[in-house]
């Protein structure tokens, strides 16, 4: 049966901050408009996940970026490689042209080799330099990965989740409420808490569907790149056995170059006397 009100209990039934010297609120409204708070609250905390996720699209772009970096460095150290192997091509070649000739007319030789000897040094500090440089890069894209994951993770579990979990408690309490109670300020709040918990759903809904997109897409990235940091691990050790293999060559090379030059000085104090003899 509908209740009927006083002229001035018209004007303020619907004043939900009335105290209960002008309006005879029961308790059980007093908390549903409690529930009407913390339903705001809550879409306060879902507005709060959105702009999370901006955070977290703006650390992904700066992984991108570093991810182009390490393309360009890899570039970089396969140029070094090309230009430390066509030295090293050369250098055999002219130690092969001393051996089969020690005459005067190739005095010149060695000292070209000891140029191509201390270039070949300048082109090993550089390669070690870019490997510390890859080395570093590598571990600040793992770093990143992981941050992003755990924030991602944070998102899925703990505050959708525990969205969900109030919203879905917040519901069951509002239908209690409203069974018990028949007033016009139930009616009221009812349509408010309604309207607050039909948005709220909705946008807990959206954030699900969107963080679950997001979640897939970056699965799938992060095991691209888990990929490619794994052959930047290979080509890393790969190289660092290839620059060992390079000192070695070079360690050779050198004392393979001293031995030709006591050779020649050899061969040219002979000649000197000899010549002397025939004077």
């Amino acid at each position: 049966m509908k209740m009927k009100r006083s002229p001035k209990a018209k004007s303020t039934v619907f004043d939900i901050t009335e105290t209960e010297d002008k309006v005879r609120q029961p308790p059980k409204l007093d908390r549903m408009t409690q529930l009407l708070k913390e339903l705001r609250n809550i879409r306060k905390s879902i507005h709060s996940i959105e702009v999370s996720k901006k955070n977290s699209a703006k650390s992904e772009e700066i992984l991108n970026t570093q991810f182009s970096a390490l393309k360009d460095e890899i570039k970089e150290i396969n140029e070094m490689q090309e230009k430390i192997t066509e030295s090293v091509s050369n250098l055999n070649l002219q130690y092969t042209e001393i051996k089969e000739d020690k005459g005067e007319s190739h005095m010149p030789k060695p000292e070209a080799l000891v140029n191509e000897i201390s270039s070949l040094k300048d082109e090993f500090k550089q390669i070690n330099d870019v490997q510390t440089k890859l080395t570093e890069s590598v571990s600040d894209l793992v770093t990143g990965y992981q941050e992003i994951t755990e924030n991602i993770g944070n998102f899925q579990i703990s505050q959708r989740e525990a969205l969900l979990n109030e919203v879905s408690s917040l519901k069951d309490e509002f239908k209690q409420i409203n069974q018990s109670e028949n007033t016009e300020v139930s009616q009221q709040l009812s349509l408010e808490l309604e309207k607050e918990l039909d948005d709220a759903v909705n946008e807990n809904k959206k954030l699900e569907e969107e963080k679950e997109r997001q979640k897939q897409d970056f699965d799938s990235e992060l095991q691209k790149r888990d990929e490619t940091i794994k052959d930047l691990t290979k080509e890393n050790l790969d190289l660092a056995g290839k620059i060992d293999e390079r000192g070695k060559m070079l360690k050779t090379a050198a004392a393979r170059f001293k031995q030709l030059q006591d050779e020649i000085q050899n061969l040219k104090t002979k000649n000197n006397k000899q010549f002397k003899k025939i004077i």
